[in-house]
């Protein structure tokens, strides 16, 4: 798929205004490139999907999330758990969209960079908080402690101008299809797990059941020895002392 362009961006945000007022359920992160915000908007639950540097669209595709959490995704938590969606804009005319959080004690930004290699970062008071990537440009630095800045194209406006003009096709729901071509249903991992702890118990039932199959043998063929040489293992055991009558020396 092709890179976004600010006219795209524009459009996203235009749809994704459905949020605004929405309250964060929860928050989930893929990779250290896919963010996934769970909201809860208008008595109904909404999944978010941020991919650093290529989308920004509502899915309705949910995928089976790890259980470890990644450094990232335990920061948001920290920060944006229960807080409320205030506002949803593009900054400026640049490929950037920030989410403004509302808080008891607090605001906070989440920045997602569409372009290039792509960034999303948690700001507060235009300090960057945390990033899901951390980068050093000559002109900028996208790390902790240091203070967000984006860079400035002259020729933005003008850009956005004839995009507009050309008119664009991409909407959440076009990005949803195509972002979600290789995203795992969580439903049928779940049935994967189960097909695969149902495989892994036949396969030891089956190691048991050659191994008694084996240990079957080997007791019929030591009854059948005994049997064959029973005259002469009674003689043996009648002449062998009380004493002697051991299991090892029987065995023997």
């Amino acid at each position: 798929m092709q890179e976004l362009n600010a006219f795209d961006v524009s459009n996203l945000v235009k749809e994704s205004q459905i949020l605004t007022g929405g309250k964060i359920n929860n928050i989930y992160q893929i990779d250290n490139k896919d963010l996934y915000l769970q909201i809860y908007v208008n008595q109904s639950k909404q999944l978010l999907r941020i991919i650093s540097g290529k989308a920004f669209f509502i899915t309705k595709h949910r995928p089976e999330f790890p259980e470890n959490l990644q450094r990232f995704c335990s920061y948001l938590r920290k920060y944006l758990l229960n807080a409320r969606i205030k506002e949803i804009k593009q900054i400026d005319y640049e490929r950037i969209i920030k989410i403004v959080f509302e808080t008891k004690s607090d605001n906070f930004e989440l920045i997602a960079e569409l372009f290039g290699k792509g960034n999303i970062l948690l700001i507060n008071n235009n300090k960057i908080l945390s990033v899901i990537e951390e980068q050093i440009w000559a002109d900028r630095k996208l790390k902790a402690g240091e203070t967000y800045s984006y860079p400035k194209r002259e020729e933005s406006k003008e850009m956005f101008e004839k995009q507009k003009q050309k008119g664009s096709n991409t909407t959440m729901s076009s990005l949803d299809e195509e972002f979600s071509k290789t995203v795992q249903p969580k439903a049928e991992t779940a049935k994967k797990k189960e097909i695969q702890r149902i495989k892994t118990i036949i396969e030891k039932q089956t190691e048991q059941m050659e191994k008694a199959v084996k240990e079957a043998e080997l007791n019929k063929r030591k009854g059948e020895l005994i049997y064959t040489h029973y005259a002469e293992l009674k003689e043996k055991i009648s002449k062998t002392d009380k004493k002697e009558r051991t299991l090892k020396v029987i065995l023997e």
